[in-house]
């Protein structure tokens, strides 16, 4: 009875899945199919449809999209800025902190979070 071997190839650098050792199918997180290969994304972008161009709604915490590419929010405790890069609609939940007037705000004393200065 005859046996095959069978092999296993690393993929090219940044590729989830190939077809062959040098044919990506699927890349990673962050990097965008261009051909058999893969490029990067800006490096603050989970996806995009072209290089250097990241998907709307696809950058990361602290950071909002601006012109195509992501731009860092102004307050270090933000996940989400809005239309400008110093005004804050969302906090990060590790900051414990909430939004007031667009701004990361401390929450009120004995609070473990809080969404607003109202609550």
């Amino acid at each position: 009875m005859e046996t095959t071997a069978i092999t296993c190839t690393k993929c090219i650098d940044n590729c989830k899945v190939c077809t062959e050792a040098n044919k990506c199918a699927t890349c990673a997180t962050g990097w965008l199919k261009v051909g058999d290969t893969c490029s990067q994304c800006d490096k603050n972008c989970s996806a995009c449809s072209a290089a250097n161009k990241c998907d709307s709604g696809k950058c990361n915490d602290g950071y909002r999209l601006a012109t195509d590419v992501c731009e860092k929010c102004d307050d270090a405790s933000c996940k989400l800025c809005g239309g400008s890069k110093d005004t804050c609609t969302e906090c990060l939940a590790t900051s414990k902190k909430g939004i007031k007037s667009g701004k990361c705000e401390d929450c009120p004393t004995n609070c473990k979070s809080c969404v607003s200065d109202a609550t």
